[in-house]
Parts: C-alpha cells; sequence; structure tokens
C-alpha cells in the first residue's frame, strides 16, 4: 500500500506500480484510479524440476505472494474450487518474493503474468540459469491502471486522455518511427478523419483546451515514446502470451 500513501499525501503526482484497480482500493486508499493500460492476469511460475503444468498440481506446495496486492485472495480462491490446499507466504515487496524463490524457500509465486514473465526471463539468462514453467491457466482478469490522488480530477482527464491517445496510435498504426509523416498527414487537405481525431485537429471533437494535449504533444508523445504495442513490446517479455492485445481492451474513445 505504500504506492496509494504516497499519492494519496501528495509526496508523487502518479503512481505506476503495475496496479490492479478495483473499488475496495479506490474507496479505501483516498485514490482515483486510470483507465487501463495494461490487461493480464494473475498466473502462477514454478521450478521446472518440479514437474507442475497446471494450478491444479499445487496441492501441498508453498507458494509466495507480495502482501497487500490481489494475489492472496485469487488464489486462495482458485485453490478452493479445486479442493487443492496450498500454503501461502506473504512477502513485503517483489525483491523478497524474487529472493525467496531463488533460495528454494517457496515452490512457486503467484504474481500477474506479464510481470511474471519478465522474472522469468530474467532467471534464464542468469550466471546459474533456473528452468521455470508458467502454470496453465490465467486465475484472474486484472486491469492495470495508473493511481492518482482523488482531488485531482484535471490531471487525472489528462493521464486518460494520453492513454487512449497512446491506445488509439496502435489501433490505427501510428508508431514512433511515422508519427512525424502521420501528423504532417492529418494535417494535410487529404488527412484521415481518424488521424485528425488522434492529433486533436478536429474543433468539434477535440479535447478541453484546459487538458493541455494538442496536436504537437501527442505528436512528441509518440515521437518519444511510440505507441501502446510498442511500449509493453519493450517492457513485457513475451507480452503477446502475457497481457490482452490493444485490440480487445477497453477502450476510452478520444
Amino acid at each position: 500500500s505504500s504506492g496509494f500513501a504516497a499519492v494519496a499525501n501528495g509526496a508523487v503526482d502518479i503512481s505506476l506500480r503495475a496496479t490492479t484497480n478495483n473499488l475496495w482500493r479506490d474507496g479505501n486508499y483516498g485514490v482515483d484510479f486510470s483507465d487501463s493500460y495494461l490487461q493480464t492476469g494473475l498466473q502462477v511460475l514454478s521450478r521446472s524440476s518440479l514437474g507442475l503444468s497446471r494450478v491444479e498440481q499445487l496441492n501441498g506446495s508453498t507458494i509466495g505472494v507480495i502482501n497487500g496486492t490481489t494475489a492472496n485472495q485469487v488464489l486462495r480462491l482458485a485453490l478452493a474450487k479445486t479442493g487443492e490446499s496450498a500454503r501461502i507466504i506473504n512477502y513485503a515487496d517483489s525483491l523478497e518474493l524474487y529472493d525467496a524463490f531463488r533460495k528454494g524457500e517457496v515452490d512457486a509465486i503467484a504474481r500477474d503474468g506479464a510481470l511474471l514473465a519478465g522474472f522469468q526471463q530474467l532467471l534464464a539468462k542468469e550466471e546459474s540459469p533456473i528452468p521455470t514453467t508458467m502454470l496453465a491457466g490465467q486465475l484472474s482478469y486484472e486491469p492495470i491502471a495508473a493511481v492518482v490522488d482523488e482531488n485531482q480530477s484535471k490531471f487525472l482527464d489528462l493521464v486518460n486522455a494520453v492513454i487512449a491517445t497512446l491506445k488509439e496510435a496502435a489501433l490505427i498504426g501510428v508508431t514512433s518511427a511515422n508519427a512525424s509523416d502521420k501528423y504532417a498527414e492529418a494535417t494535410s487537405i487529404d488527412g484521415s478523419a481518424e488521424l485528425r481525431k488522434l492529433f486533436q485537429l478536429d474543433p468539434g471533437a477535440a479535447l478541453p483546451e484546459e487538458i493541455g494535449l494538442n496536436g504537437d504533444r501527442v505528436k512528441s508523445i509518440l515521437v518519444s515514446v511510440g505507441n501502446l504495442n510498442e511500449i509493453i513490446d519493450r517492457s513485457i517479455f513475451n507480452y503477446s502470451q502475457n497481457t490482452v492485445s490493444v485490440n480487445r481492451q477497453l477502450q476510452r474513445p478520444i
């Protein structure tokens, strides 16, 4: 919950810590969530030497989770459905969780699949690689969102506008490499409606001026970081298997 406290107390303006948006957190931590920028699900990673392939085989295992996350509850519910019993151990943060897995203190760990995939890749590249298996089955649907203070509605509007822009750019094929050309195309007499909309060039459909997301800024953002698919591709190992593709995600219209 430290990320929530930092936002609520004004220590930081925004927290991006792979946080799942849910109503309990929204109502209890004094924060607001942005629209989801990534959609994944809880999965379980185990040592390949254990020979496990499915969550249903975890009976009697020791599973590590991060304290205060949704993983503990989701995992208990999933095990209850199949009648399995496992010992769940809570760790303070991802560093402690991953260290416990490396040392063999737990048989498996549960976290969002997109994050576990990165850890799996890291383990495979270490000096003494640890072969791992991502168990079949996604245990939950996790909409990952940014966290802002609940009294910053204008800032939240800007965050949501940027997320919607990154998603829309991915859907229509505007990338870091072609954003400048697409912007020039949008400003031409033959510019398509979808490009004009993306670059805030349609006066009848543009975002309010106070949000501060005009065409030049949209272009600068996309040139700098690319669309949402490009960001995810750089950040998450094997992202196509561990996240929901942008064209299947909920999308706030620009």
